[in-house]
């Protein structure tokens, strides 16, 4: 095999794989959109723009939630809130002692 169909597989490989992440991407879109009320979805949106990593964090809780069974209606502003207290409370927590 030459060089540029090795660069043409490699390619066709990294493409693949992004297709495939957008798509992942897209289908966990789509769960949060049907577990998320419209207003608590617009505040994720709005974190996602602020705090990239926090809003990451919170989707993840969502999608564990749901995983576990325990969201059984979607989730209203004031329910994502507290979600997000969760979420914001961990960070805090998290404290290095050195002696």
């Amino acid at each position: 095999m030459n060089q540029e169909e090795e660069a043409q597989k490699e390619l066709q490989k990294r493409l693949q794989q992004e297709l495939e992440r957008r798509q992942l991407e897209l289908q966990k879109q789509a769960l949060l959109r049907s577990l998320l009320e419209p207003k608590a979805k617009e505040r994720l949106t709005r974190i996602k723009i602020a705090n990239p990593e926090l809003g990451q964090k919170v989707e993840s809780l969502i999608l564990s939630l749901y995983q576990m069974g325990s969201i059984k209606r979607k989730i209203n502003e004031e329910e994502f809130i507290t979600l997000l207290r969760k979420v914001s409370e961990r960070k805090r927590r998290t404290r290095i002692i050195r002696k």
